[in-house]
């Protein structure tokens, strides 16, 4: 995942592959696809770009969470845009996810008129005082004031659990999806570009230019979150979160990526001290790591050192048997991008992440 994205997409990745994903990598439509109309609507107007909040909504339509017996309709209408021969599998992961308890169906919310299910929006919080939201969906008659009531609902939610950041990723120039998460308060973070190497591209050898990888131990705590503050500084990397959550947050949430107990985290020394950190985590069912993030303090970058600890986690990976290594990256992080390059790596996908911060004080206005 890129920088404090909270993008359950990676964790569902592979059922959008038939087979080997680097042989047929994901193809989406830019745009809407033809079925993600009938359900959002071109409502917006000719120019699809603004939506009226104001617009009613009839009084017999009203949301709240949804019931054990409307999950898995309501999974259907959220994943509606997904096509329909892989649908079936992303509601079988969705279940599964929740079980391990992974994501949470709490945030499930469902919007009624009378016995007929009218719409819908999913907020799953996750560790860290943050959100993934996937965008409201409705029956075709309902449209834009809906979805707008069914975010304010989710926003609601959020609020009464104090999270602090909720976050939707969409596909890039997703008309309707992006014009109605405006309009209820959601600004562009970043465009993701969802890179992977694989394991012929895997140095031998642990490279070794000078630098030290020192494990991450939980004595160490303090030590990280005062490493991770220092790279952060002046970072290209969705710099759009900078300062939006407590270093303790970030860490919880990038705890919680991954396997459970699984995350290999290491602080990266010159012979003088610190410079940077590299955190990665395991996804075992996928037999692939992921690395969540590299970063180095502004005195040490231009050596290139990122590089370095790029290729010393795909030889971790390597050493773990996993057959490949996937990230995210701000697709507006040149040098990043050039770096993994580099490496070995290519884009199979690339997404808008959308994002609203939710103040303390949000609590008392609601």
């Amino acid at each position: 995942m890129a920088k404090e994205v909270a993008d359950p997409f990676l964790d569902f990745a592979k059922f959008f592959y038939q087979t080997d994903w680097h042989e047929q990598p994901l193809r989406i439509t830019n745009g809407v696809s033809a079925e993600q109309k009938v359900i959002t609507g071109n409502v917006l107007g000719t120019d699809s770009r603004r939506a009226d909040p104001s617009l009613s909504m009839r009084d017999s339509v009203h949301i709240s969470a949804v019931t054990p017996s409307e999950c898995k309709a309501a999974l259907e209408l959220i994943f509606a845009a997904i096509a329909p021969e892989l649908r079936s599998q992303q509601i079988a992961a969705t279940y599964q996810q929740a079980s391990a308890g992974l994501v949470s169906l709490d945030g499930l919310l469902v919007a009624r008129d009378g016995a007929d299910l009218v719409g819908a929006v999913w907020v799953s919080q996750l560790p860290g005082r943050t959100a993934a939201i996937w965008p409201a969906r409705t029956v075709p008659r309902e449209s834009v004031p809906l979805a707008l009531r069914l975010l304010q609902s989710a926003d609601d939610y959020l609020v009464a659990r104090r999270v602090r950041l909720a976050q939707c990723v969409v596909e890039v120039d997703c008309g309707p999806d992006v014009d109605i998460l405006r309009v209820a308060g959601y600004e562009h973070a970043a465009d993701l570009l969802y890179m992977a190497s694989t394991i012929d591209v895997f140095p031998e050898s642990p490279p070794g230019q000078g630098l030290h990888f020192e494990r991450y131990q939980p004595e160490g705590e303090r030590r990280m979150a005062n490493i991770l503050a220092q790279t952060y500084q002046g970072t290209l990397d969705c710099p759009a979160l900078d300062g939006v959550r407590s270093n303790d947050d970030v860490l919880t949430g990038y705890r919680a990526t991954g396997d459970a107990e699984s995350n290999h985290w290491y602080f990266i020394r010159d012979k003088i001290g610190d410079v940077g950190c590299l955190l990665l985590t395991d996804h075992s069912k996928d037999s692939q790591w992921e690395l969540i993030y590299v970063g180095f303090m502004p005195a040490s970058r231009g050596k290139a050192w990122g590089l370095e600890a790029t290729r010393y986690a795909q030889w971790l990976t390597s050493q773990a048997g996993r057959e490949r290594l996937v990230l995210a990256v701000d697709a507006a992080n040149h040098p990043a991008l050039r770096m993994y390059a580099l490496a070995g790596f290519s884009a199979w996908d690339r997404r808008s992440v959308f994002q609203k911060v939710f103040s303390p004080l949000d609590a008392l206005t609601r």
